[in-house]
């Protein structure tokens, strides 16, 4: 038998839900623009297996996306306030606002090194940051998109990006129509 149970801690609807490597964490982000990080109870005379940790509570709008570094010490959070924050999950603080998108996070991804982490946007741009820093190290703008390619016609949306195992590689994969 698998175990299983049915998150109510949130207001709105949970959008997303993203495990941190470990096991022992994992966090929801939903409709209400709160961040909740779940812990696994040691208790094993507990009913409930999973306890909230901490909430957080900054962004004005939906949580569209989450994720963890790979060390499991820090969690991105994307929201349609064009915002994506980064949270320290030890030390239960905000770290940086990151605002480079003009429109809402479809998506957000941390190299497998931990050295970059990539956002989507609606706004048809791919931001890779640079964490030690949390600048911007490179903008990918597909909103002038020259016809002429084999992928030839407007972006409509990007899925959600990848990195290779080794951290140098991103891939992104788009959905065109013409």
């Amino acid at each position: 038998k698998i175990p299983s149970f049915i998150l109510e801690s949130n207001i709105g609807h949970v959008n997303t839900i993203r495990w941190a490597t470990s096991g022992c964490f994992f966090a929801t982000g939903g409709d209400d623009g709160y961040l909740s990080i779940y812990e696994k109870v040691k208790n094993p005379y507990q009913k409930q297996m999973w306890r909230i940790f901490y909430t957080f509570k900054h962004h004005i709008s939906d949580i569209i996306d989450l994720g963890w570094s790979p060390n499991n010490l820090f969690l991105a959070s994307g929201s349609l306030d064009n915002s994506v924050l980064i949270w320290s999950v030890e030390k239960k603080t905000l770290i940086v606002k990151l605002m480079g998108h003009s429109s809402w996070i479809k998506g957000l991804s941390w190299s497998t090194t931990g050295k970059y982490l990539t956002t989507q946007g609606a706004d048809k741009k791919i931001i890779i940051w640079r964490t030690k820093e949390w600048r911007i190290e490179k903008v990918l703008d597909f909103k002038n998109k020259k016809p002429g390619h084999s992928n030839e016609g407007k972006i409509d949306l990007f899925s959600r990006s990848s990195w290779s195992s080794c951290g140098e590689y991103l891939i992104v994969g788009n959905t065109s129509y013409k």
